[in-house]
């Protein structure tokens, strides 16, 4: 593949049923899809161009995009609740559908994770393969233990931001960046608020990221996980504050066709330094996964 294969670059923006979904992608239609889906109230500039890069340099086609309520997506007023779960599900296949691509790997992170194995169960004929990251099981398990108290600190009695400042946002979008961030690696200050910032000017809404936390739906496929017939990879930080490591132990014993990645010292991010270990696992996965599904997790050495 040339040089401009690998850089191919497009911004699009899908239009269906009447919702606007922003996406880009990374590298040559020619190559296997991998779709990846951000959590909740992140955008797709979550997704580091950088890393996106590098999977397309690889040999992936890359799509990122933005969920409903952040960047160009449609969004709804703040403190609204326009969508549920199961709707922001079918924009994957919105998102599917747009690029013309038949099946693609999904790669999810935290909520992403969780509308990727919902969407792996209920359109099985559009998913090839699953990478789970910083995620869980689609269930309510009262015995995982629960997200971090400064976390939810944070989040949730810090005081929000002026939202039509643009420095108070980027400040409170990087400190988010900073309490995620395990003991492994220094904090990207720099990078954290370029991607605040680029946040914050594509957004149509920056205040109604916080919708996402008023998603519901779905309930009534709790257990799900364990019906997942796709190969899964499940890539996780040991010192995640959102989904501490017991959720990456039972999401592995819970979906069937499961491998199970430990990044030592992360916490609930991506930072760039683990970004060849994780695209050598996912593209070694990948380039397996889909031609062995049935036998492959026990053929394959524990990663």
């Amino acid at each position: 593949m040339s040089e401009s294969q690998h850089l191919r670059y497009q911004k699009r923006l899908i239009d269906s049923d009447g919702i606007v979904l922003a996406s880009e992608t990374f590298g040559s239609p020619d190559h296997p899809a991998i779709l990846l889906i951000m959590g909740a109230t992140a955008s797709m500039d979550w997704w580091d161009r950088d890393f996106c890069l590098q999977l397309a340099q690889n040999g992936m086609f890359v799509v990122r995009y933005d969920n409903r309520d952040v960047g160009e997506s449609t969004s709804y007023a703040p403190g609204t609740a326009s969508y549920n779960v199961a709707d922001l599900v079918e924009d994957i296949v919105r998102i599917l559908d747009g690029h013309s691509i038949a099946r693609a790997h999904l790669l999810g992170m935290s909520l992403g994770g969780m509308l990727a194995q919902i969407c792996s169960v209920k359109h099985p004929d559009r998913v090839r393969s699953l990478i789970l990251m910083s995620s869980s099981v689609w269930d309510d398990i009262p015995a995982l233990p629960g997200i971090d108290p400064g976390v939810l600190d944070y989040l949730s009695t810090k005081a929000m931001p002026a939202w039509t400042n643009e420095q108070e946002v980027i400040q409170y979008i990087v400190g988010q960046a900073r309490i995620m961030t395990g003991s492994a690696c220094s904090f990207d200050s720099e990078r954290a608020t370029q991607r605040a910032r680029e946040e914050f000017r594509r957004a149509r809404s920056i205040a109604s990221r916080f919708n996402h936390s008023r998603l519901t739906g779905c309930e009534d496929l709790y257990g799900i996980s364990s019906k997942i017939q796709h190969a899964t990879l499940v890539i996780h930080g040991d010192e995640d504050p959102v989904f501490p490591w017991p959720h990456a132990e039972n999401l592995r014993s819970t979906i069937p066709l499961a491998r199970l990645l430990r990044l030592s010292g992360i916490g609930h991010e991506l930072p760039a330094a683990v970004w060849t270990e994780v695209i050598e696992a996912i593209i070694d996965f990948v380039n397996i996964a889909p031609q062995d599904r049935e036998t492959w997790n026990e053929s394959r050495p524990a990663l």
